[in-house]
């Protein structure tokens, strides 16, 4: 089952249809939402995607490092979820549950592209059209 996920989520990757995706792991986002989310855009980018990254929280001290002088911003700090750009993809990392998802949660639950979910918790409740949940 999880190879038929996956094929699924590669072939929304790579539609040409898709070019604009925004990333964003769970609030209080630790070290695998944040490796995750940045490996995933930093590959995005070299298949020739415009990414955005956004945070739900602000990360903490211990983490910052990750970021080298730059800073993906904070929803409902320095953005609100009506200034978003405008994307084909929004993919959820690290979490497919609402409540660690803030005031995004209205604007993903609303989003008329596609959204995919990646996780390795049990499933949570934000609707989503792909989805890969490995809880192993």
């Amino acid at each position: 089952m999880l190879e038929e996920e996956i094929k699924s989520i590669a072939q929304a990757l790579r539609n040409e249809a898709n070019k604009r995706f925004l990333l964003v792991p769970h609030d209080r986002p630790d070290g695998d939402a944040l490796g995750s989310m940045l490996a995933l855009a930093e590959a995005l980018r070299k298949a020739g995607k415009e990414v955005h990254t956004i945070l739900v929280g602000p990360v903490g001290t211990r983490y910052e490092f990750l970021f080298e002088g730059k800073s993906a911003p904070v929803v409902s700090k320095d953005i609100s979820p009506g200034q978003l750009p405008e994307v084909d993809v929004a993919m959820v990392i690290d979490t497919s549950a609402t409540r660690q998802l803030g005031s995004l949660t209205s604007w993903l639950e609303a989003f008329a592209g596609t959204l995919i979910v990646i996780d390795h918790h049990s499933r949570g409740n934000l609707p989503c059209q792909l989805e890969l949940i490995d809880e192993n």
